[in-house]
């Protein structure tokens, strides 16, 4: 369970990055669509879809995230239950494969993110 949510919170991430990019005339936001087409092979239609969900689950995680006044497991089970929701929704368009291959490149990319907090972590020490 800790491992879908902190897989979720990825990509909840990569898309905040996303939206903060707005510079370049959005051009992080479309290569990050065009990574997701070609590593998950779907279409257009499907990537608008999947990321319309994203952008609609977005700020309730982030808001969540940034809740001092919840403890960590009432926190954790919150997210847990948007996720859920989330993957429902994505399955309605995305195939079992799709999905599977999704969250093996959130978790690749949450290893990078951590690595890369590890790192920065060393550098203000």
């Amino acid at each position: 369970m800790k491992k879908i949510i902190t897989v979720l919170v990825t990509a909840f991430s990569m898309i905040s990055l996303a939206s903060f990019s707005q510079n370049n005339n959005g051009q992080f936001r479309e290569m990050l669509k065009q990574k997701l087409k070609d590593s998950l092979q779907v279409t257009s239609a499907q990537i608008d879809s999947v990321s319309a969900i994203q952008h609609e689950y977005q700020p309730k995680i982030r808001q969540l995230m940034k809740d001092k006044s919840i403890d960590k497991d009432a926190k954790n089970t919150q997210i847990a239950t948007i996720y859920a929701e989330r993957r429902t929704k994505l399955k309605a368009i995305l195939t079992d494969d799709q999905i599977t291959k999704l969250e093996a490149m959130e978790e690749r990319m949450r290893q990078q993110m951590h690595k890369q907090q590890g790192n920065s972590g060393e550098n203000n020490n």
